[in-house]
């Protein structure tokens, strides 16, 4: 009888050792090659480490261009704002400019305005200041002073009595020894007083004008009296009359 006997082997497997190997070279002539070997775990954590030391850099160089761009953007951003408030300066300041030009003229205007009223103040005023001459012509003239000062002038036949300034006809009255009495109030403290026998030619109440006609000389009722008050007083009439010649 055959006996058979299996052998049963164990194989023993073999790791491979990897070793790795670093050589440093010199340029001396008497250098010697030193190997240095590490362990494959020491080499890992070597590559690990420069992979992100790497990684960091590249990290880095990315966000420091990420930050120029940003700032590059901000710097054309402000440029063109910049540029933009400078262009409404400039809109501004022409809008200011005309806005100036415009109050000039308005206030050349008003100036204008106020200076022709004011001579017109001033017209109207001197209009209403007893100054000129009652009579359309020569006369000859006397001047008494008894309870008041007075004239008295001696005109031609056909030689109008006038308004010696613009007012207001306040009453016309009978005077026992000229005939007729026609008071104008002027409206600034002057009252004139004509004094007549011929016919009245303005009514009371009635406004009259300067030269306005109050009466006209007749041949036998050539004289008149002529008086003035100024803030209820009797003043002389030549104080105020214009006279030529």
């Amino acid at each position: 009888m055959e006996t058979s006997y299996q052998i049963s082997l164990k194989q023993k497997k073999h790791r491979r050792k990897t070793q790795h190997l670093m050589i440093m070279t010199t340029s001396a002539v008497d250098a010697e090659v030193k190997p240095m070997t590490f362990h494959p775990v020491v080499s890992w954590i070597l590559i690990l480490t420069l992979s992100v030391f790497l990684g960091v850099m590249v990290g880095l160089f990315y966000l420091q261009k990420d930050r120029e761009t940003v700032y590059q953007d901000m710097i054309a951003e402000q440029g063109n704002l910049i540029s933009a408030m400078e262009e409404e300066n400039l809109s501004l300041q022409s809008t200011i400019n005309s806005l100036q030009g415009e109050v000039q003229i308005l206030s050349d205007t008003v100036n204008t305005k106020v200076a022709a009223e004011a001579e017109l103040t001033e017209t109207i005023n001197s209009q209403s200041v007893p100054t000129e001459f009652p009579l359309t012509s020569s006369a000859s003239m006397e001047e008494f002073d008894e309870d008041h000062p007075i004239l008295i002038f001696t005109a031609s036949a056909g030689t109008a009595v006038v308004a010696s300034a613009a007012g207001v006809v306040t009453s016309i009255e009978d005077d026992e020894t000229y005939g007729h009495c026609v008071t104008i109030d002027h409206g600034n403290g002057y009252i004139t007083i004509y004094r007549n026998a011929d016919d009245v030619m303005v009514k009371e109440g009635e406004s009259v004008s300067r030269g306005n006609t109050l009466f006209v000389i007749s041949d036998k009722k050539h004289k008149l009296v002529y008086e003035m008050m100024f803030e209820g007083e009797y003043i002389s009439p030549m104080d105020e009359l214009s006279i030529n010649g």
